[in-house]
């Protein structure tokens, strides 16, 4: 019959040779829906996306602008605080600063800042030993650099150490020694120091062995 579907019945009982009228056929295609490809984001080498390429390098630029106006603003206080080294507002100026570090910067970046900073302070206090204005800033640079937000860990064993230097260098270094009275029971607490170790810590005199005056 004229516009019927037709099939052959092959041996094993498949159907082939499936016939359509036109009628069906065009149906069947105009009902088809094109559907539209989708734009894929151009890839950089990498695998980013040039969009996301983009973002990465502004926020880098940015960073280093940051940089740039912070480590200036240090810079500028340098000659001032060797004018006046115990000016509470250069001090404070200077920690507002190292403040927007931690802000503005990545922790990598920050923390090689306030890592310089600790060595300003030693020099500061190289200067003048009993400079408490110094001595209260390296303790809070400290602070920081133990802090989570730059990655730190504990190093009541290094400023121990520093302490034992300044103290044995000049023994009326008052400010040394409460920095010392300060770091005992962190030091003994992590070192774990059970009663016995703690008693000959302390009848010790917790300081490191005698200089060699010899030479």
């Amino acid at each position: 019959m004229v516009g019927s579907s037709l099939s052959k019945a092959s041996p094993n009982g498949f159907l082939t040779d499936t016939t359509t009228t036109p009628s069906a056929s065009s149906s069947s295609f105009s009902s088809t829906t094109t559907q539209p490809v989708p734009e894929l984001p151009t890839a950089g080498k990498n695998g980013t996306t040039v969009e996301g390429s983009e973002k990465d390098e502004d926020a880098a630029l940015a960073e280093q602008k940051d940089l740039d106006v912070l480590k200036a603003e240090l810079g500028f206080t340098i000659p001032l605080l060797l004018e006046a080294p115990k000016c509470y507002w250069i001090w404070n100026y200077r920690l507002w600063i190292l403040g927007q570090a931690i802000e503005r910067l990545s922790a990598k970046a920050a923390r090689r800042i306030w890592e310089e900073e600790l060595g300003l302070a030693s020099k500061m206090l190289t200067k003048d030993q009993r400079n408490f204005h110094a001595w209260g800033y390296r303790r809070h640079v400290v602070n920081q650099l133990e802090s989570s937000a730059l990655g730190g860990v504990s190093m009541a064993e290094s400023e121990f150490s520093y302490t034992d230097r300044m103290t044995r260098a000049n023994l009326s270094n008052f400010s040394a020694w409460h920095r010392r009275s300060k770091l005992i029971p962190r030091l003994l607490d992590e070192r774990g120091a059970d009663s016995l170790t703690r008693k000959a810590f302390l009848d010790q005199g917790n300081a490191s062995p005698p200089l060699d005056t010899r030479s």
